[in-house]
C-alpha cells in the first residue's frame, strides 16, 4: 500500500508532458530578404539586427502630467490661442475653464536692407540682414556706431606755439604732422611711428605729444588746481623710464631656462638674507636694556656710549652684494611700471 492507495488515486503514472510545463512550439524564423545565407548562418538565425531602428512601446516612459500640460500649453500658443485651465479636486463644486484668444505671435522675417552709419562722414550706404517684425523695419542709427570713439586731440595756435611749445629737438612742421597723425589714427603710436615722415622712435613721439598737451592744459587753465587731477598733468610721460622698462622686459622675456633658474636661486638667497637680517634685528632689539632702568651716568664728562667701536658687519652682507644689477633693474621695472598707451 502506498500513498496512491490511501488517497484512492489511479496507479497509472503521470505523463511527462503533464509534469513539465508545456512550452509553445518555436516558429521557424525565415531568412530576411537581402541577407545572404552565409551571413544569416553566422548569426545562428537568432538576434539578427533589424534593418530599421525600432522601439517597443513598453520601453517608452510615460510623459509626466506636468510635461503634458506644458506641451499642451505650447501647442495652444502655436495655434494662436491661449488656454488657461484651472482644475480643482473632485470634491469641489466646479472647475474654472478660462479660454481667451491673444495675438501674441508676431510675424518675424529677415530682410536684406540698406543702412548708413553716423560713424562715417562719407554717407556710405551698405546692406545687411535685418530682423523685421510685423513688416516694420528697425529705425535709428546703425547699432554698432556707438562703439566708434574718437580721441579729443588738443589744437594749438601760432601764438601758443611761440610762447609755450618751442622745442629745439622738434620743428614746427614735425609737431604739426605729429598732431595730425595723432588725430587721424587715435593715438595709435605704433601706426603713427610707421607713417611719420622722419625717423622717430615711439618714445620720442609720445614724449612730444604728451609734453605739448600738458603745457596747453596748464597754460589754458586759470589755476593749476583746476587741471591737477588730469592724467596728463598728474603723471608726466618719462621717455627714459619707458625705454628702460621695455629694455628690461625684453631682457626678461629673452632669458633661457638656465638663466631663469639662476635668477630664481638668487631671489631665494636674497629672501633668506632679508629674513635672517630681520630675525637678528629683532633679537638685538629684545636684548637691549631700556634707558629708564639702566641709565648710565657719565664719569668725568665722558659718556660710555661715546666710545669708538668698529662698525658691525652682518655676515650676509657679502652675499647680498652678489645679486646682479640687471636682476634688480628687472624686478624694479616689473613692479613699478609706469607706461602710457
Amino acid at each position: 500500500m502506498d500513498a496512491k492507495d490511501i488517497l484512492g488515486l489511479p496507479k497509472t503514472p503521470f505523463s511527462s508532458s503533464l509534469e513539465k510545463k508545456s512550452r509553445p512550439p518555436k516558429e521557424p524564423q525565415r531568412k530576411p530578404d537581402g541577407v545572404s545565407r552565409e551571413v544569416y548562418a553566422l548569426t545562428g538565425g537568432v538576434g539578427m539586427a533589424p534593418l530599421m531602428p525600432t522601439i517597443e512601446a513598453s520601453h517608452l516612459k510615460r510623459r509626466p502630467a506636468a510635461e503634458k500640460e506644458k506641451l499642451n500649453f505650447l501647442m495652444c500658443i502655436a495655434s494662436n490661442e491661449y488656454y488657461l485651465r484651472v482644475r480643482k479636486r473632485e470634491s469641489t463644486v466646479c472647475h474654472v475653464v478660462l479660454c481667451c484668444e491673444l495675438n501674441i505671435l508676431a510675424h518675424v522675417a529677415w530682410q536684406w536692407l540698406p543702412f548708413t552709419s553716423s560713424a562715417r562722414s562719407d554717407n556710405l550706404q551698405l546692406y545687411h540682414w535685418v530682423r523685421v517684425v510685423n513688416g516694420v523695419p528697425p529705425t535709428g542709427d546703425y547699432q554698432f556706431a556707438k562703439y566708434n570713439k574718437k580721441v579729443d586731440v588738443l589744437k594749438y595756435t601760432d601764438e601758443e606755439y611761440e610762447k609755450y611749445l618751442i622745442d629745439p629737438a622738434w620743428s614746427r612742421e614735425e609737431t604739426d604732422q605729429l598732431f595730425e597723425l595723432c588725430e587721424r589714427f587715435d593715438l595709435r603710436f605704433i601706426v603713427i611711428a610707421d607713417r611719420f615722415p622722419t625717423t622717430r622712435s615711439v618714445e620720442d613721439l609720445k614724449s612730444r605729444y604728451y609734453s605739448v598737451s600738458r603745457s596747453l592744459l596748464i597754460h589754458r587753465s586759470r589755476s593749476f588746481d583746476d587741471v591737477s587731477g588730469n592724467p596728463l598733468v598728474k603723471d608726466s610721460y618719462d621717455a627714459a623710464h619707458e625705454t628702460e622698462r621695455k629694455r628690461a622686459l625684453s631682457a626678461l622675456l629673452s632669458q633661457t631656462k638656465q638663466q631663469e633658474r639662476k635668477d630664481a636661486e638668487t631671489l631665494a638667497e636674497a629672501k633668506r638674507i632679508m629674513e635672517s637680517r630681520a630675525a637678528s634685528k629683532n633679537v638685538d632689539e629684545a636684548g637691549m636694556p631700556s634707558s629708564s632702568d639702566n641709565a648710565m651716568v657719565p664719569v668725568d664728562g665722558v659718556s660710555p656710549l661715546s666710545s669708538t667701536h668698529p662698525p658691525l658687519t652682518h655676515p650676509n652682507t657679502a652675499a647680498n652684494s652678489s645679486i646682479p644689477n640687471s636682476l634688480r633693474t628687472v624686478i624694479l621695472e616689473l613692479f613699478q611700471i609706469k607706461s602710457y598707451s
